[in-house]
């Protein structure tokens, strides 16, 4: 299916993405809007997907605390929304981000984001 093709893509893309690139804020807010529809969710939740998600989620940390205010939010949100559909790979990752959303709290300084980090 394409969506599910699509989505591989951003998934990809994260690892080569620059930090400075243009497209950084578009293609983590299009990967979070994505992963709020449940039947992609399952796709990589079933191991359908050539990646797991203990594979594909860290690739969101390092957008966590990017300097633009709305790739920080996207790439919350995507987290938040996986974390709904739990399953084994939660396990694998908690530590990693247990660390990434205590600091987030203490640092980020936009007040509306940390609803998504508690």
């Amino acid at each position: 299916d394409l969506i599910f093709a699509l989505t591989d893509k951003l998934w990809t893309s994260l690892v080569v993405l620059d930090d400075l690139s243009a497209s950084t804020s578009s293609i983590v807010t299009l990967l979070a809007e994505l992963l709020k529809h449940k039947h992609i969710c399952d796709y990589y939740n079933s191991g359908r997907s050539g990646d797991s998600l203990d594979v594909l989620v860290p690739r969101l940390r390092p957008f966590m605390s990017h300097t633009i205010r709305l790739v920080r939010r996207d790439s919350l949100l995507a987290l938040h929304v996986l974390l709904q559909i739990r399953g084994s790979w939660v396990d694998k990752i908690a530590p990693l981000f247990a660390r990434v959303l205590y600091q987030r709290i203490f640092l980020e300084p936009e007040d509306s984001f940390h609803a998504l980090l508690i």
